[in-house]
């Protein structure tokens, strides 16, 4: 915040490390998750590809957002091929989360309950586009996203802030997406 980060910071690489370790196994994921056998769930299939689809998204725009262009690896790459690996423009990348958040919605569900909370819903993965919307510049791809989870009657705020941190309000109707300590 202060300027005072260079590429010999810890932080820079260990950001660098930790988005693309991400992406790595979203990818992975991606790449394998068909070779599992079912012959009467692959809605729970596309769920978790969905799901995959949304954090590699995220990954991408935590750096995009810090580093400007980067590159788009969008399937495991052998070592040979990382050392060929160019830059995307920044635009193209945004244009790319745009493009995971969105289809990736339509296959989420709305809710989850019991141990399930803390997945990514359709409500998660349109407030997650409607942020990277914003960080874009993209205000009215933004405004339409933020719009569509209000739409869903999901969420919502509760009624005295002071409450919002209690162990009574975990889970509340403000939760969008978290990380669940169990």
């Amino acid at each position: 915040e202060n300027g005072t980060y260079d590429a010999s910071h810890s932080r820079i690489q260990s950001e660098w490390q930790n988005l693309y370790r991400g992406i790595f196994l979203a990818n992975y994921l991606l790449e394998n998750v068909d070779l599992v056998k079912t012959a009467s769930n692959t809605a729970i299939i596309d769920q978790y590809k969905s799901e995959a689809r949304c954090l590699r998204a995220y990954f991408y725009m935590k750096l995009v957002a810090l580093y400007g262009d980067i590159p788009l690896i969008t399937k495991n790459l052998s070592p040979a091929d990382g050392l060929k690996i160019a830059r995307t423009k920044a635009s193209d990348i945004w244009s790319f989360v745009d493009k995971e958040l969105t289809e990736s919605s339509n296959l989420l569900p709305l809710t989850y309950s019991g141990a399930e909370k803390g997945r990514i819903t359709k409500g998660s993965a349109l407030a997650l586009k409607a942020r990277a919307a914003l960080w874009s510049g993209n205000y009215a791809t933004a405004a339409t996203a933020a719009k569509s989870v209000m739409d869903l009657n999901v969420y919502g705020l509760i009624s005295e802030y002071g409450k919002l941190f209690t162990y009574a309000n975990e889970n509340s109707k403000e939760v969008i997406l978290d990380k669940q300590f169990l």
